[in-house]
């Protein structure tokens, strides 16, 4: 092979020594970005409670969309159920804790895939994608808690290593894993069509028709009961109310420093320093595109790139952890790019992109987390009755999820979820934020004050709680401060003389 060869494949044990490798340094990175072991039973977010507690409400025996709000699809759902149902028997902490241990080995899982993809161009490919997955925080940041992203890259991941194999069992096979991307997020739909895209110009229509079939198959498993028993409510949920939520205000360049989470950048940059951390990584990603197209590598993975940023600058909103949907591709991009270089240079130019979109993206330091408060609310909860909560895997953190299911308390599991489809849109059909949505305003101030005791962490302005649906729930109680969490509790008692 020529100076700008791509280099030997790396085959047998050498692939899985850097594979290997790669998984220990993504799995020591994505527990240290979780707060170590603290982390492991700490509060983590809204959206990682709510995929628990819909898991729970689940083997519990009721039906997601039409007994409770889940915005996407039950693929996260069906994962985690296995240990709701855990939890449930040794208590909904430790299901919680061992729910999280899952995905951070899931995130091992896509880092060992990346290699695996990325061996066909060389040692220096497959250390760069291997090392550059692991520790790059927009890959990292999404898994070490329970987030829908990282069930998303690994299916397509793994179809794609499935597919390249050829053989009419691994297409099949390849197929079917890649029809589970959107049982995760509707977003998953995008990288399905890429990749059936890419086996009809590769491989033919013969091959492409069969992987598209296992695909649907796969798909209509996983999602068709709950479409069969929550009907047009589904629709709504997953679709519709997703797709009709409000964008976020912002410009392009506003949107692009998110995605690539420069304004938490190690670097502590200003406004001027983001806008130039955007594009200097968009000129390193620039660069190794091109590269790796010009020398027909990773052209799958190029064009998936495109795809996925695209999705990610038309969304209407976007979290932190959206980013997450595009780092594989983008770093096999990078990846594929370097192979193109000149051996002499080969491995500095790797390092130098590595090291760019390192630093630029996201924090690069472990994340500290506070041990929730367990005892101390403990002791200030009523021993019965049902809690409220803003946050429904405090719930789980506290070991009351899974007894207050079992008691039937009322429990929407996503309760800001409702606001999407109750009074969103105004006569016009201009959306209305949340703290003016009278509807769903109306929806909290019955369900926070309904219980025996509310139990928020979000805060009033997240969780788009108007102040005078805050003066509703709390009139009449008491209000404590415990360690950043609010109790709203009954009126202590008073003894006659």
């Amino acid at each position: 092979m020529g100076a700008r060869g791509g280099g030997v494949p790396v085959r047998g044990r050498r692939a899985w020594v850097v594979a290997g490798l790669a998984g220990v340094l993504a799995f020591v990175v994505r527990i240290a970005r979780g707060g170590g072991l603290v982390g492991l039973r700490a509060y983590q977010g809204y959206d990682d409670g709510v995929y628990y507690a819909a898991a729970a409400s689940l083997v519990h025996g009721n039906v997601p969309y039409r007994d409770f709000v889940l915005l996407h699809p039950p693929g996260v759902m069906l994962v985690l159920a296995p240990f709701a149902e855990l939890g449930r028997w040794v208590g909904d902490a430790d299901g919680v804790l061992l729910s999280r241990l899952a995905f951070v080995l899931v995130g091992v899982l896509n880092t060992v895939l990346v290699v695996r993809l990325a061996t066909r161009w060389g040692m220096a490919s497959a250390v760069t994608a291997g090392a550059l997955y692991a520790v790059l925080p927009i890959a990292a940041g999404s898994e070490y808690i329970t987030l829908i992203e990282p069930l998303g890259t690994a299916a397509v991941l793994g179809a794609v290593v499935l597919l390249r194999r050829g053989t009419p069992a691994a297409v099949l096979a390849g197929g079917a894993v890649l029809g589970l991307a959107p049982t995760t997020k509707i977003w998953g739909v995008v990288p399905v069509v890429v990749v059936l895209a890419w086996l009809v110009v590769t491989r033919g229509w013969p091959v492409a028709a069969r992987a598209t079939g296992a695909a649907a198959g796969s798909f209509l498993l996983v999602v068709g009961p709950f479409a069969a028993l929550a009907g047009a409510r589904m629709w709504q949920l997953v679709v519709r109310d997703q797709l009709g939520r409000p964008r976020y205000p912002g410009t392009l360049v506003d949107r692009l420093e998110q995605i690539l989470d420069v304004r938490h950048s190690g670097l502590g940059p200003d406004a001027a320093g983001r806008t130039w951390l955007v594009v200097l990584v968009g000129t390193v990603v620039v660069l190794a595109a091109v590269a790796a197209w010009r020398a027909r590598r990773e052209r799958l993975w190029v064009v998936m790139l495109a795809v996925q940023l695209g999705v990610l600058v038309a969304s209407p909103s976007f979290l932190w952890h959206y980013a997450s949907f595009a780092a594989a591709a983008l770093v096999l991009v990078v990846a594929a790019g370097a192979s193109t270089m000149p051996v002499p240079v080969r491995a500095p130019v790797a390092v130098a992109a590595s090291l760019v979109l390192v630093l630029a993206t996201g924090p690069w330091f472990p994340t500290h987390v506070k041990a929730f408060p367990v005892a101390r609310l403990e002791a200030l909860l009523p021993a019965d009755g049902c809690i409220r909560t803003d946050s429904p895997g405090t719930l789980a953190l506290l070991g009351r999820l899974s007894r207050e299911l079992d008691e039937g308390c009322d429990i929407p599991v996503d309760v800001s979820g409702v606001s999407y489809g109750a009074g969103s849109r105004d006569p016009h059909g201009r959306p209305v934020s949340r703290l003016d949505n009278r509807v769903w305003q109306a929806v909290a101030a019955r369900y926070y004050g309904s219980g025996a005791a509310t139990l928020l962490v979000r805060g009033a302005i997240p969780q788009g709680i108007a102040p005078g649906t805050r003066d509703d729930i709390e009139r009449g109680r008491r209000v404590v401060q415990v360690d950043g969490v609010t109790l709203v509790l009954p009126p202590e008692r008073t003894t006659a003389g």
